[in-house]
């Protein structure tokens, strides 16, 4: 229990996009944050899910609610709480995230496709080009 609150206390911005919605923008809102660590420290949170394009953590409260994120690590909740404000599902999946590391290993995921898109699409480009090669390298670097 006690390395669980280290790790709650200790949590970052785990990707550095400016476009995601980070655990310490959600700790601002006290209420909303207990209520979502409490989920997470219960239990509640079930392993990530790849569904199709989104990533997807089962929330166990009655009823049960789907927190997802896209390719570009925007999240959604099933309860219709608005992504900017957030919700205590968003908050718990969030942490979960933190411990398990699948996010941001996703996210990871989705930029190596996004760059095959573009090579693909450059190399349909330059047709006949024969000095022209690109080539993708996946370096993961650990932390």
């Amino acid at each position: 229990m006690q390395r669980i609150k280290e790790e709650v206390i200790q949590t970052k911005v785990f990707v550095g996009r400016k476009d995601m919605l980070s655990i310490d923008a959600l700790r601002a809102n006290t209420e909303l944050f207990e209520r979502g660590e409490k989920l997470y420290r219960r239990g509640c949170v079930a392993a990530a899910m790849r569904v199709g394009e989104k990533l997807c953590y089962d929330i166990g409260t009655t009823p049960v609610r789907t927190v997802s994120f896209d390719m570009r690590g925007r999240p959604s909740c099933s309860c219709g709480a608005a992504a900017e404000e957030g919700c205590e599902h968003l908050v718990a999946a969030l942490l979960m995230a933190e411990h398990d590391g699948r996010l941001e290993h996703f996210l990871r995921e989705g930029e190596m496709e996004l760059g095959q898109r573009v090579m693909n699409l450059l190399n349909h480009a330059a047709p006949g080009v024969e000095n022209l090669r690109l080539v993708a390298n996946l370096r993961i670097y650990p932390d």
